[in-house]
């Protein structure tokens, strides 16, 4: 049994896009694509997962979906999920785009599996410089 159990590895996870969507003025809304590396021996049967992007030290968004998809054994898989933006974060974010060069990320939250165990964690940091950022965004 202890051995099933230690074969559950938190998948990598990476940022690989943001693009708009229809929005509001005081909330807007962005689809943030992701891609998940299960470097663990067994499938990871998804039902879920919430994810929350910091860009240099502030919220700028947070989302949850009940995406339903596998992450093969020493596979991987991309997905997406819609989040929410704060209007106000975004403000206190673009007032320091003058004076900064290079943008520190970091992408985190859970991923909800079916069965044991619950949920695993996600968590990826780095930077980005303006140029990077810029063509991530699109």
């Amino acid at each position: 049994l202890l051995g099933g159990c230690a074969s559950y590895r938190a998948p990598d996870v990476a940022l690989v896009g943001l693009a708009p969507l229809e929005s509001t003025l005081f909330e807007p809304r962005m689809r943030l694509d992701f891609r998940l590396q299960n470097t663990g021996r067994r499938a990871l049967k998804v039902r879920g997962v919430d994810l929350r992007l910091e860009v240099n030290g502030v919220e700028l968004a947070r989302g949850v979906d009940a995406l339903g998809f596998v992450v093969p054994a020493f596979g991987e898989t991309r997905a997406a999920v819609e989040v929410s933006a704060s209007l106000l974060n975004i403000v206190q974010l673009l007032l320091t785009l003058p004076e900064t060069d290079t943008f520190s990320y970091e992408l985190g939250g859970r991923l909800h599996l079916s069965g044991f165990p619950g949920s695993l964690p996600l968590r990826r940091g780095g930077a980005v410089t303006r140029d990077q950022l810029m063509a991530l965004t699109g």
